[in-house]
């Protein structure tokens, strides 16, 4: 299966948003003190064990799709 380099760019790029929206939602967190999982929200003052396994989630997500965006915007091809 081929692909093209446009459709690596538009995926490496919307990559990059969903970073930008999960860096968003993690300086929020630590600003109001509060995460959001589902429809509810965790906050640092009922539940601080919960908080940061949450927050650690939201961390490794976000070096995944990061290193994944990098990957497809300038072909690091880190693909066995």
């Amino acid at each position: 299966m081929t692909t093209y380099r446009s459709d690596d760019v538009l995926v490496g790029l919307i990559g990059i948003a969903i970073l930008c929206w999960i860096g968003w939602i993690i300086v929020r967190g630590f600003r109001n003190a509060e995460l959001p999982i589902g429809r509810g929200q965790v906050r640092r003052d009922e539940r601080p064990g919960a908080f940061n396994v949450l927050l650690g989630l939201y961390f490794i997500a976000a070096a995944v799709v990061g290193f994944i965006a990098l990957d497809l915007l300038f072909g690091i091809r880190s693909r066995a």
